[in-house]
């Protein structure tokens, strides 16, 4: 898995190393999107695209 970000309308940029998102122990890992805004009352989130594989254990 791989970020990407972008501020107003410039080209997205990547942040950050790729990783696999795995199961372990009695959790797996978890995926979320948020967004972060110090300078204004809320935030903004596009997502364009998405896509989540799982092959792991069911339920």
């Amino acid at each position: 898995m791989a970020e990407r970000l972008r501020f107003d309308d410039q080209k997205y940029q990547r942040f950050g190393p790729n990783f696999t998102i795995e199961f372990g122990n009695w959790t797996g890992d978890r995926l979320g999107f948020f967004t972060w805004n110090d300078k204004e009352e809320k935030g903004q989130i596009d997502v364009d695209w998405f896509k989540y594989d799982y092959n792991g254990p069911k339920g």
